[in-house]
């Protein structure tokens, strides 16, 4: 006999046997048992959850020999013929591959004829939302008054693209994802079965991937097995994967506590060396601080290991919070970059920096009030000592400048091509105004944009462009922010009115008046005086 794969082995073949659906097979058992039996259902719910097997086990149950039953007996010949798939009466249609209006006029056209060998004719229509309207609206009158010895069961992973009329006609059934444990378990089952040794740590693995799927965990435990010789391991799951060791995650992590940057750039180059893509370490690296965080605020969850929860202590919950803002960020520009590894060695250098916007410092001997330009990120005050000519020479400031957020959001201008090309996808005209666009200042509640001419402003103010460009704002930076639009040439206009001359005085300034000074520019927060 030729080699089977493990979730066709495994596929359950008795309500009991579908893990995590208890909600559904408590419910059809006992309208089995009860004789309340509908014409038509619907199974929704993610992949490998057990919606075409639910339908089976049903189809089964209500011909059996000994039925309608809770349960299958698996033992009479309608039901051996229906788990082979020969039984003529019980028709499994894939929609994705038979979605036209003719296929399903042939069905309507068949289905007033009576069963020939069980109770009743079972139509099981998979991926049901892959049918065009016109072949919906054939199905409809029959789905609405099918024959008596007609049961349709409709199974979809996108509820929401079946027509309302169509749901309303079925009792709907959701198949929900199967818990991490669940899956655990049901793996370890297995390989006990198959008389294979593999440790709880790589059935973890396989079951942090499928991720609330039981097929798509039995197929990746296949293939490991396939490629382990000496037992199944989690090195070897994630040499298949493509996926970080847990290990390794929460050692990078250690090195983003205690600011190891060199140690930290070099495990992300061995992370890439061995082949693992930027895209998966960085969705490991999120999953596993949120882990933390969960961890340590007591949330249970069964996929948070032991080894996580002792490392709650470690870090602060504000440091964990930073980690994932910063992680999502990058999750949203990796498409846009065509070297994704660059992001990834930022954040490292970020994240092991000692320099943080209020370590600002300022000497009573050595004060440089420098030009506070609108289209900075930054504000960098020289340690040297200023001359005589320096002193003299007259400062321009500009008032316009929000004075109480010197330190200009950055994160607008690297976020900013992620933005363009996220409305880029949902209006393109709108995307080509806004590329000629520069963003010219950012307060913490406006963001200004100057554009090229007159027409290209009103074009991005219009009311509906307007509200979507604020709308991808708020949505990266988690902020409501008014956009302001203005031309080019009206910004320089206006930078020129806002502009005034601080003359300072010939004479040295006495030491207080120049820290009075650099508080009233930076705020008290930002500027410490060191004797």
């Amino acid at each position: 006999m030729s080699y089977r794969a493990l979730y066709r082995v495994w596929r359950p073949q008795h309500f009991r046997d579908l893990v995590g659906q208890e909600h559904v097979t408590t419910t059809l058992a006992n309208s089995l048992t009860g004789g309340h039996i509908s014409h038509a259902y619907l199974f929704s719910g993610p992949r490998g959850t057990g919606k075409t097997s639910a339908a089976k086990i049903f189809a089964k149950a209500v011909n059996c020999k000994h039925g309608p039953a809770a349960e299958p007996c698996n033992e009479c010949e309608s039901c051996k013929s229906i788990t082979k798939g020969t039984l003529l009466d019980v028709i499994e249609i894939d929609a994705a591959s038979n979605r036209g209006v003719d296929e399903i006029r042939d069905l309507r056209d068949k289905v007033k004829y009576a069963p020939t060998e069980v109770r009743y004719k079972v139509y099981i229509i998979d991926e049901v939302h892959m049918l065009t309207t016109e072949a919906f609206n054939a199905l409809l009158k029959t789905l609405e008054e099918p024959p008596a010895h007609v049961i349709f069961i409709l199974a979809t992973t996108e509820p929401h693209k079946l027509p309302a009329t169509i749901i309303s006609r079925c009792q709907r059934f959701p198949f929900r994802r199967i818990p991490h444990q669940h899956v655990v378990q049901r793996l370890q089952f297995v390989v006990e079965q198959e008389g294979i040794t593999a440790d709880l740590a790589a059935l973890e693995q396989i079951a942090r991937v499928a991720d609330g799927g039981l097929r798509d965990a039995l197929s990746l435990l296949d293939q490991a097995i396939s490629f382990s010789e000496n037992g199944l391991t989690e090195d070897v799951v994630l040499s298949i994967i493509g996926g970080v060791s847990e290990h390794s995650l929460l050692q990078l992590l250690s090195y983003l506590q205690t600011k190891d940057r060199s140690a930290a750039l070099q495990q992300i180059d061995d992370f890439i060396t061995y082949g693992i893509e930027v895209d998966q370490v960085v969705q490991d690296l999120l999953l596993i601080t949120r882990d933390i965080l969960l961890a340590k605020t007591s949330v249970e969850k069964a996929s948070i290991s032991e080894a996580i929860r002792n490392k709650t202590q470690q870090y602060e919950t504000d440091q964990l919070m930073q980690w994932i803002d910063a992680l999502v960020l990058i999750q949203q520009q990796l498409k846009w970059v065509q070297f994704p590894q660059v992001l990834l060695e930022l954040f490292i250098i970020r994240q092991t920096s000692t320099f943080t916007p209020h370590n600002i410092q300022v000497t009573q001997e050595q004060v440089s009030m420098q030009h506070i330009g609108t289209n900075t990120s930054t504000i960098e005050i020289p340690q040297k000592k200023m001359n005589q000519e320096q002193k003299n020479e007259p400062k321009k400031i500009d008032p316009h400048a929000d004075q109480g957020s010197v330190v200009v959001h950055s994160s607008v201008s690297q976020i900013w091509p992620g933005i363009l090309q996220s409305i880029k996808q949902q209006r393109v005209t709108l995307h080509a105004w806004l590329a000629d666009g520069e963003i010219v200042e950012t307060t913490d509640h406006t963001i200004t944009i100057a554009m090229k001419g007159a027409f290209h402003r009103d074009t991005v103010l219009k009311a509906e462009n307007k509200q979507l460009i604020e709308q991808e704002l708020e949505k990266v930076l988690h902020k409501a922010y008014e956009l302001k639009v203005c031309t080019r040439e009206e910004w320089e206009n206006q930078r020129g009115r806002n502009e005034i001359s601080v003359a300072t005085p010939s004479e040295p300034e006495a030491p207080d008046d120049i820290v009075k000074k650099a508080i009233s520019l930076f705020g008290e927060d930002l500027v410490t005086v060191e004797k």
